[in-house]
């Protein structure tokens, strides 16, 4: 668990106001070798960290976060939480980037800081704010990332933050629940916990009601289950039919 400032106010999650800071090739170097020392630097020249950005957008937070740095990503998250939402020109934000490269662990410290972030403000503060639903260009969720990855304790650790992510659907139309039904038997426990929240416990008319209600994109879940060779999940989406 990473160690995470308290009493956050709204203000402390922006950036504060001011043009960009290009970075350098010594910062974008050391940020992806893991290398502490480039803090220093940047804190010695006064320079906003906050506002350091490569020409792709990437912030100090994505580069550290996109080569899975994990003590790295925890000493910038603690001195500029603000990254935690921000977005490089492609629309992901470092938890994006995170699970893209696999990085379990880093994964884990963001969403605990996420939680603490979004926990110390009100509901309307917080509105807009959680990444664990931003989209990038292609209309992915970091969880889509996590399950395409076929990472398994990655996406049940997302799936644990949210409850809606699963069911958002992608330019494509292919929302993260659809891939890990596509992803078979490894992920059967998953999607069956996805779907728990779809109220377990009402009849089959309500949970399919509530299912179609939520998910966004392609429906055809016992197709995707019987041609992944999910036997069990199979049987689960053709009872709801």
């Amino acid at each position: 668990m990473p160690k995470f400032r308290t009493n956050l106010k709204l203000s402390d999650l922006f950036a504060l106001p001011g043009e960009d800071v290009e970075m350098t090739p010594e910062i974008f170097g050391g940020m992806s070798n893991g290398e502490k020392e480039c803090l220093e630097k940047l804190r010695s020249n006064g320079t906003p960290m906050e506002r350091v950005k490569s020409n792709t957008g990437d912030s100090i937070l994505h580069i550290a976060a996109k080569w899975g740095h994990l003590e790295l990503v925890k000493e910038i998250i603690f001195e500029c939480p603000c990254l935690l939402f921000e977005q490089n020109s492609s629309r992901q934000t470092p938890l994006h980037v995170a699970t893209h490269g696999g990085h379990t662990k880093v994964v884990e410290a963001l969403v605990a800081s996420v939680t603490s972030a979004l926990a110390s403000l009100s509901t309307e503060e917080s509105e807009g704010l959680n990444p664990h639903v931003l989209k990038d260009e292609d209309g992915n969720t970091a969880l889509y990332y996590a399950i395409e990855g076929r990472y398994l304790e990655m996406a049940t650790c997302l799936v644990n933050a949210d409850k809606d992510a699963p069911f958002l659907g992608n330019n494509k139309g292919i929302s993260s629940l659809y891939e890990a039904v596509d992803a078979g038997n490894k992920f059967e426990d998953l999607v069956k916990a996805i779907l728990k929240t779809t109220d377990d416990n009402v009849d089959r008319e309500v949970r399919k009601f509530n299912l179609d209600s939520k998910l966004q994109g392609n429906k055809h879940l016992a197709h995707v289950a019987l041609k992944a060779k999910s036997i069990g999940l199979f049987f689960v989406f053709f009872n709801n039919q």
